[in-house]
């Protein structure tokens, strides 16, 4: 049973609709108010009240209350440390994989094979061979892993969280100090609204690519595709490669253009600093290692990349 503990007002809002035949853990997640508004911010942008019901009440959404809790106790742990949990878990890039010897001559021929497509995409944005190999193999080992999660239950779990959260920090006093609690409240609440646009945005892709928004699998954050945007990004920052009139960012053309459109968008340019240039790839992820393994796997792909 889903334990999620928002008010009933809005309630009536929710569907006029037959939901008899729907699940009980269906009709939970349909009778929550914030379900409600978030048909009537969707139908405001051409969708129909149907097609929603169809993707939002079928058996294949799962609200998963542990990624929610997860991420409050990153949260947490993020103030209890000065705000540097994120940057502890990219640590292990630095002895792990990304510098293996292995690795990166697997990247020297991923790019020799796509060799065409790096100088096309380097001549229409301006951005290095190198920074956008280095991102590409950081957020999808060369376009061999797009996400563990389906995008939606990520996105809909974080969204359907945040009343239980906020319950949850109140009655077991998880925060240290009232100082602590009010911040870790006004965050969940903030990132509540925040995947309530992404959501938003991943059903819209999904309809503008005539794609079933089930076949769209996303990290645990809930950024999909080979380069790993947030939804609300792909309208923004993504980049048709190859001229078929989408952004399909889990194709290898559209996904590389994007991180260099991205890029550039973010200033990159030739002759930054080291510093930078962290601070443009610290842009794509918010992490200071993060930063300074793309910046350094990219220096590492001068050899070869050019």
């Amino acid at each position: 049973m889903i334990k999620i503990f928002y008010s009933t007002l809005l309630t009536a809002l929710v569907f006029i609709i037959n939901i008899s035949s729907a699940t009980a853990q269906e009709r939970n997640i349909l009778q929550q108010p914030v379900m409600g508004q978030l048909l009537a911010d969707l139908e405001s942008k051409g969708f129909k009240k149907e097609e929603l019901i169809a993707i939002l009440a079928l058996e294949k959404f799962q609200y998963n209350e542990n990624l929610a809790r997860n991420r409050m106790e990153n949260l947490l742990n993020s103030s209890n440390n000065n705000n540097s949990q994120k940057n502890l878990g990219w640590k292990n890039f630095f002895t792990a994989d990304y510098f293996k010897p292995q690795l990166l001559w697997q990247a020297f021929e991923y790019y020799n094979a796509n060799r065409e497509l790096f100088l096309a995409i380097e001549k229409k944005f301006q951005v290095s061979p190198q920074a956008i190999l280095a991102i590409y193999l950081v957020e999808s080992k060369l376009g061999t892993e797009k996400g563990d999660y389906l995008a939606i239950n990520v996105l809909l779990s974080y969204v359907l969280s945040s009343k239980y959260l906020q319950e949850e920090v109140l009655s077991e006093k998880l925060a240290k100090n009232k100082e602590q609690e009010q911040w870790l409240l006004e965050k969940i609440d903030s990132r509540a609204k925040y995947f309530y646009k992404e959501l938003i945005a991943l059903l819209i892709y999904a309809k503008e690519m005539n794609r079933d928004v089930y076949t769209f699998t996303s990290s645990v954050s809930g950024a999909i595709g080979f380069c790993q945007f947030m939804p609300s990004n792909i309208a923004v920052y993504g980049a048709d490669a190859n001229n078929d009139g989408l952004v399909d960012v889990y194709t290898k053309e559209d996904a590389l253009a994007s991180i260099a459109k991205y890029l550039q968008m973010h200033g990159w340019k030739e002759g930054l600093s080291e510093e930078e240039y962290e601070s443009v790839y610290f842009s794509y992820n918010n992490s200071t290692t993060y930063a300074q393994v793309i910046r350094l796997l990219a220096e590492s792909f001068n050899t070869f990349a050019h």
